[in-house]
């Protein structure tokens, strides 16, 4: 068959039934309609010998890849004063930060809370952010 559009019509007749027997008319229907057998006794006879494809592995999320350089550059980036004086707690802050800048994406739940002003920050989260503000020169002082 020639593309996808005349294969789903020609598979249409195969995909009816239940259990074994519609797995087995769905395979003799795929070998028919891709060209792989030309009769219905032979595309049965394919289904039946071949040993069955194993499912390919699923990605883990780890399988993102990025460069160490890159992944702190992104991170520093995204460290502002506004993100860092949120009511979340900092190792949630910087989870999020590494995510999105190792993957592209994050899921971000909807905090009600309201933000903290600089004055309500802890010791060591001021600390924290003089710590990065050194680190990065984001933050010059003028």
């Amino acid at each position: 068959m020639a593309g996808r559009t005349e294969y789903n019509k020609c598979m249409v007749p195969y995909m009816k039934g239940s259990g074994e027997d519609k797995k087995l008319g769905f395979c003799v229907g795929a070998k028919i309609c891709s060209g792989k057998a030309t009769s219905e006794d032979q595309a049965r006879q394919i289904c039946l010998t071949e040993p069955k494809k194993q499912p390919k592995p699923r990605k883990s999320k780890k399988s993102c890849g990025t460069d160490m350089e890159e992944l702190a550059a992104c991170a520093v980036g995204k460290l502002t004063p506004e993100v860092l004086s949120s009511s979340r707690g900092l190792d949630r802050i910087l989870t999020e930060i590494l995510q999105e800048c190792s993957c592209g994406k994050v899921t971000k739940t909807k905090s009600t809370k309201r933000k903290r002003s600089t004055e309500e920050l802890s010791d060591e989260e001021i600390e924290t952010l003089a710590t990065i503000n050194e680190l990065s020169g984001v933050f010059s002082q003028e």
